[in-house]
């Protein structure tokens, strides 16, 4: 029996590495599976010697004629051994009423033999069995008698359980009469060979001994409790929540209604999710925690649930002051800002500029578009916020659409030019595009407002990551935003493609075409990689704040910087780019064609 104690402690260890190196760490449930195992294989533990004793007595090693001898002691001794610090107390009852067994006196390690000698000798005036506790040496050997009571255990719920199903089975949480703790038993009946009932082995487990092996969850990043179908509390991972003292009575604790703020409110909050499906786990996001829970059963009537909350640890998604990011934001706005008010105050100074330009008044507007460019990358910075988010939301649309706005504007003079009508209210144009895009933005923010939330992710590891960054509850409001940004770009190229000999001079059309594209690549090159590509939210925010510096940039150096290298040459005269334009089109006979002749005698002469 002592050898095969050691070879059920050697397979318990073993089992316990097994689990630590087997199980796959990019499972889903890789926690609740680790931990629904690691509590199994804890209760598996009486198990073992419970078993091994109905075996010794099935083939004749133990017997009633061996009861009260060094043989019988030595066995149970060897075999609590075996389960040291996990069983509390293994022992055997019999129909006579007789009862030994062994139980552990402290956490020490200290044994206390228990047995009852004659079952028909009463401790004084209550006739019933009377048990004597005895210290024990080392070696289980008794020592001195330390106590006697009464005790019959033909009425405790482990052996009456045992003796109505005669299978092996777990008891409800009920009152230890010994430690006057509460706990389970672990019960195995014993039968004789004709079939009759001789008895039942227990083997007990307080429901402290439980909590203290869930302990090593006890962290800042982890918890874990197991409750009852009816939610009472078995364990926690937390002390002193499972337990309470009512009428110098232990009772347990409705895990709903114990004193930990945590477990009452995941309790609640899987109240509301309903009933626990039979088939799989199942994992929720509460709060900045994750949520597993599953079923903890075995053949022998143990129906736990097990729940297991992975405390998030908040991860700044933001650039915080001092951090590299932050300081290349910084610099990058405020050299696109100044750089676009240097071009705004000199182009109003200088009429010689004025006069390169092909169209003043958009020139304006592309330099004012790309103002409200550096201011967003301003925005960039900061912690999020509701307001914050929402200016995010507005602005960054609007600086695109009026920036693509502006260029189909100017796109579309020519356009009306070349085809011999004049321009008229050519601001309409672009104040209605804008317009589109404000009422989609108010669409968007009266019905799914961008709003700075917490997103719960998960490390390779284990560990939950709370995200605080700005999102909506669909995509609805910002694939309406791209696709109409998309709307005017694809109306830009065109245009640019029909104007693109008019003013092979200035070649704007390729320049337009050249900033388009630039906005096209950038602005869906960071929308792919934000969809495609796992990067931290705080690198997505840097490079959203180089694409908009980077277009202002190359954009300002094509469509202002190049031209006022050429100041010292002549202006392109208007006959010279009508005459140009009426080479390349076709004028429609009629009023179009008087129209189109009076236009040019018109500039001719005032040139």
């Amino acid at each position: 029996a002592e050898y095969m104690g050691v070879l059920v402690r050697v397979r318990h260890h073993m089992w316990l590495i097994c689990l630590a190196v087997l199980v796959p760490s990019d499972s889903k449930f890789v926690i609740m599976d680790r931990t629904l195992d690691n509590v199994k294989s804890f209760m598996n533990a009486p198990a073992f010697p419970a078993f091994q004793t109905q075996a010794a007595w099935s083939i004749g090693m133990l017997s009633k004629s061996k009861y009260d001898s060094d043989f019988m002691r030595s066995y149970f001794f060897s075999q609590i051994s075996v389960v040291d610090n996990q069983v509390n107390f293994l022992y055997t009852g019999f129909e006579d009423g007789s009862f030994l067994g062994f139980f552990q006196k402290d956490s020490s390690g200290n044994f206390v033999w228990t047995i009852t000698p004659d079952p028909l000798a009463s401790c004084g005036a209550i006739a019933a069995p009377c048990r004597q506790y005895f210290n024990t040496s080392a070696f289980g050997q008794p020592v001195a008698q330390t106590n006697n009571r009464t005790y019959d255990p033909r009425t405790r719920p482990w052996y009456t359980q045992a003796k109505l199903t005669e299978l092996p089975s777990w008891s409800s949480v009920y009152t230890f009469a010994t430690t006057l703790s509460l706990g389970i038993t672990f019960s195995v009946p014993l039968i004789s060979s004709d079939g009759s009932y001789i008895g039942a082995v227990g083997a007990d487990y307080q429901l402290s001994a439980i909590s203290d092996f869930l302990s090593v969850y006890n962290n800042q990043s982890r918890l874990v409790y197991i409750t009852e179908p009816d939610g009472d509390l078995i364990a926690a991972s937390v002390p002193n929540i499972g337990i309470q003292t009512v009428n110098n009575t232990l009772v347990q604790v409705k895990a709903a209604e114990c004193n930990d703020t945590l477990v009452r409110e995941t309790t609640a909050f899987l109240a509301q999710k309903g009933a626990l499906s039979d088939k799989e786990h199942q994992t929720y996001e509460f709060g900045t925690s994750k949520v597993q829970r599953g079923f903890l059963r075995d053949n022998y009537g143990l129906n736990w649930t097990v729940v297991v909350v992975r405390r998030g640890t908040i991860v700044p998604d933001y650039l915080e002051p001092g951090s590299i990011g932050f300081v290349i934001i910084l610099v990058l706005g405020s050299i696109s800002l100044l750089v676009t008010i240097l071009l705004m105050l000199w182009l109003r100074q200088n009429n010689r500029i004025k006069s390169f330009l092909t169209d003043v008044m958009s020139g304006w507007l592309i330099l004012c578009s790309h103002l409200s460019c550096g201011i967003c990358i301003f925005l960039c910075l900061g912690e999020p916020n509701d307001q914050l988010c929402q200016a995010r939301q507005w602005i960054f649309c609007l600086a695109i659409v009026s920036v693509v706005s502006a260029l189909v504007l100017r796109l579309w003079k020519t356009f009306d030019r070349l085809r011999g009508y004049t321009p008229t209210k050519p601001m309409w144009k672009f104040a209605v595009m804008c317009f589109l895009q404000v009422i989609i933005l108010a669409f968007w923010t009266g019905f799914d407002p961008m709003k700075a939330g917490k997103s719960l992710s998960e490390s390779p590891a284990g560990e939950v990551n709370v995200h605080i960054s700005c999102h909506s509850s669909s995509s609805a409001g910002f694939i309406t935003s791209g696709v109409y940004i998309g709307l005017l770009l694809v109306i830009a190229f065109l245009l640019a493609y029909k104007t693109k000999s008019a003013l092979s001079s200035l070649s704007e059309s390729k320049i337009i075409v050249f900033v388009l594209y630039h906005i096209a690549f950038l602005g869906y090159g960071i929308v792919g990689i934000a969809y495609s590509v796992n990067i931290s939210k705080s690198l997505l925010l840097v490079l959203e704040a180089v694409a908009f510096f980077w277009f202002v940039l190359t954009s300002q150096i094509v469509m202002f910087f190049i031209r006022m290298l050429n100041l010292d040459e002549p202006p392109v005269s208007p006959a010279t780019e009508m005459s140009s334009m009426s080479k390349n089109v076709t004028v429609a006979p009629g009023k179009h064609m008087a129209s189109r002749a009076s236009e040019t005698n018109m500039s001719v002469s005032s040139c």
